[in-house]
């Protein structure tokens, strides 16, 4: 049995430089969009939702009727 002369490349890199399975982009894309932030705009604004321990005991243990 005779020995390889050349070791098998796990990695092959016969094409210089890599060819892309993607076509080329027409324009370049800026690292950084544009932004879409307003800047008036505040988190703590934003409706918030019900306690869900307390949604849960207002089904579990509903008002009482009203007397009269």
């Amino acid at each position: 049995m005779s020995e390889p002369t050349d070791p098998i490349d796990p990695f092959p890199t016969r094409a210089q430089p890599p060819v892309s399975p993607f076509p080329p982009l027409e324009e370049p894309v800026s690292a950084d969009p544009p932004s879409d932030w307003i800047d008036g705009a505040n988190a703590h604004d934003l409706p918030t939702r019900e306690n869900a321990l307390v949604a849960l005991g207002r089904f579990a243990f509903p008002p009482a009727p009203p007397i009269g």
